[in-house]
């Protein structure tokens, strides 16, 4: 299997493979692509997770030059062309499901400006209902991208484990690969002050359980109003809030609860 790096970032773009990896490998990622309020491809995966593919030979890791350069005017014209096309497309649908449901009460709308003293008919009142609203370019939904994009068939090298390291640490890598093995979901814990949240089946249909957070260097002391803070956000959000720390390959975990007294 192979994703794609950009902007420091491993990316699915494939529908196969997501589905793949978040059934077989319990890989979660987060969502890149919108279209509106409906999240969609590409999903972009932690550091964390993608060190952990690499290093089972799971996945391959390409960077493709031209999609780290900036896009020139013929991509910027193909880009806006396509929009157009787009917009004035979902524009023709939404006018026809428009008229269709208008025509429905279109006589009551009549009715009701008749007894206003307004005389108009049922042709011009549906004219004026359907200038009021229309799809915008704010407003369109963009197709939902299923495979990787054509400019992934160009000439790609691939990128080295050292180069995915950089963005994250020994000790978050050693973490979220020893919750994996234990046969933990992951994902990022950032919105709950933390580096992992951790959930004992799919998110999509369980609670987090674990906040997981990484202490880099086990020589420093943590300042005790921050364990309290990090121990009271865990019970706010009826969660166990965890330190997590390597020290001579081994992982040690420390669990903060918080009792009132």
């Amino acid at each position: 299997m192979e994703l794609c790096l950009i902007n420091n970032k491993v990316c699915i773009y494939s529908r196969k493979d997501w589905e793949n990896l978040r059934r077989n490998y319990r890989i979660i990622g987060a969502h890149l692509g919108a279209s509106q309020a409906t999240p969609s491809l590409p999903i972009a995966l932690l550091p964390e997770e993608a060190l952990l593919l690499l290093k089972r030979n799971i996945i391959k890791v390409a960077v493709y030059p031209n999609l780290q350069k900036p896009p020139t005017q013929a991509d910027c014209h193909k880009y806006n062309s396509t929009k157009v096309q787009l917009l004035e497309a979902e524009q023709c649908i939404y006018k026809k499901q428009r008229t269709k449901d208008l025509k429905q009460i279109i006589d009551k709308i009549v009715e009701a400006k008749k007894k206003k003293g307004v005389h108009v008919s049922n042709e011009t009142v549906l004219e004026e209902e359907l200038s009021k609203q229309t799809v915008t370019v704010d407003t369109m939904i963009w197709p939902m991208l299923t495979e990787a994009p054509d400019s992934f068939k160009e000439p790609r090298t691939l990128s080295p484990l050292a180069e995915i390291l950089q963005e994250t640490t020994l000790t978050k890598a050693a973490v979220f690969e020893d919750l994996w093995s234990r046969g933990y979901y992951i994902t990022c814990g950032r919105k709950f002050g933390g580096d992992f949240l951790v959930y004992r089946g799919d998110p999509t249909a369980f609670h987090a359980v674990y906040i997981i957070r990484c202490v880099q260097d086990v020589t420093k002391d943590v300042h005790l109003s921050q364990l309290i803070a990090f121990g009271r956000l865990g019970t706010s959000v009826k969660k166990k809030a965890v330190l997590a720390s390597l020290c001579s390959n081994t992982i040690n975990y420390v669990t903060i609860n918080w009792f009132d007294a």
